[in-house]
């Protein structure tokens, strides 16, 4: 089974498409396509399958032309894990023969996807991440009561000599405009 690689600007409702198929991942949006695409000049390679009007499988990946590393794509730039949308979890083969495929193509140095759900058969890890996630949805101040004392402490310390330093005249001579600290 063969996956079609296409370019997320050539869809209309792009984002709906996703919506609809149930995929909630904000790199997978058109939004940070264009940023991908337009500020750094990527070329966008977005493994699919459809499904009617669905998507059962999605794989962003950029291509980087570097001097350092050479031609290689990247799933996806400037995100620590981008996992792919495979709420089946039945094309990791399909998209590593593809994108396999592709590179020889292509004429890629690597391929480098940042997800912890499939790897490669054989394929050895370049790098381990560890990730964090935090909860943005309580209150600050239990956000804030969650950390270490050590941490409280570095952010109020911060905060603090933020509050002091605001009042000091600047370089040119004028007061420093002050900051709202971010915890109280």
């Amino acid at each position: 089974m063969s996956l079609d690689i296409i370019n997320p600007l050539d869809y209309l409702g792009w984002d709906d498409l996703l919506s609809k198929s149930g995929d909630d991942n904000f790199f997978h949006t058109l939004a940070w396509a264009r940023v991908l695409i337009e500020s750094y000049g990527y070329r966008p390679f977005y493994f699919t399958k459809f499904e009617g009007e669905r998507f059962s499988f999605l794989m962003p990946m950029m291509e980087i032309s570097s001097l350092f590393a050479g031609r290689h794509t990247v799933s996806l730039p400037f995100t620590d894990s981008c996992d792919s949308f495979d709420p089946c979890g039945s094309f990791e083969e399909a998209f590593v023969a593809t994108a396999m495929a592709q590179a020889e193509t292509k004429g890629w140095k690597y391929l480098e996807w940042r997800s912890g759900k499939f790897a490669a058969p054989g394929a050895i890890p370049h790098i381990r991440y560890l990730g964090h996630q935090i909860c943005l949805l309580r209150e600050e101040t239990d956000i804030f009561s969650s950390f270490k004392d050590s941490n409280r402490r570095t952010i109020t310390g911060s905060t603090t000599s933020r509050r002091r330093a605001s009042g000091r005249p600047s370089r040119k001579g004028s007061p420093s405009r002050s900051t709202k600290p971010l915890f109280p």
